[in-house]
């Protein structure tokens, strides 16, 4: 079994979680946001954590219902099951950047938000670039610990966000001056951007692919 098929398992383990509510609450808070801060990034982040979330699920579900045994039981190979996972995590980023720019530009025609057009697309990617980030650092947390036992650490990410987020508002002018030397090198900032997000890639894939082919379940 490929990973493919994997990825299709998962989606349909997840399946009872993309309820209605859960849509209704991520449109609602997606709207909420976007027109208390007038930004694009706010819409398609609240999108991003809802993918994150659902992210996580699998993990959940493979705890309450014995799936990973069952994997072990009928000989699907580890390193199917972790490119699976990582699969779908890149499935839910990108439904939900196609989510978040159709709420940002519902919330646009509504309540006219600054630049909207220019800076969706960037921020759609910045911000799918990140929730995957994010995700890249928690797996391997699930696959070592589970989900009930590692979803304290895997929050760490989040409170490291919420950190900078905090301290950026202290450093704004020192922030917008590094920011501005950033742009000014836009291709370099691009490429090594991309050369750490790949190296968290590929660095997650091994960690998790080495801790769930040693899992005893």
């Amino acid at each position: 079994m490929g990973a493919i098929k994997v990825l299709q398992l998962d989606l349909l383990s997840i399946r009872p979680y993309l309820t209605v509510k859960n849509w209704s609450i991520l449109a609602g808070l997606g709207v909420l946001y976007g027109v208390l801060t007038r930004n694009p990034m706010a819409i398609l982040g609240t999108a991003q954590m809802f993918a994150v979330l659902f992210a996580g699920y699998p993990f959940l579900v493979g705890e309450e219902s014995g799936i990973d045994p069952l994997y072990k039981l009928f000989s699907i190979d580890s390193g199917d099951v972790v490119k699976g996972r990582y699969l779908l995590a890149v499935c839910l980023v990108a439904v939900m950047s196609g989510l978040g720019m159709v709420l940002a530009l519902a919330v646009g025609m509504l309540w006219p938000i600054p630049h909207l057009a220019s800076g969706l697309i960037g921020s759609a990617l910045g911000t799918g670039f990140g929730a995957m980030g994010i995700v890249f650092l928690e797996y391997p947390i699930y696959f070592r610990y589970g989900y009930k036992k590692g979803k304290m650490l895997a929050a760490i990410p989040f409170f490291l966000l919420v950190i900078i987020a905090i301290l950026s508002s202290y450093i704004g002018e020192k922030l917008a001056v590094f920011l501005y030397i950033l742009m000014l090198n836009l291709p370099l900032t691009l490429g090594l951007a991309l050369a750490i997000w790949l190296l968290i890639l590929l660095a997650s894939l091994h960690i998790s692919h080495r801790e769930y082919a040693k899992k005893d379940f």
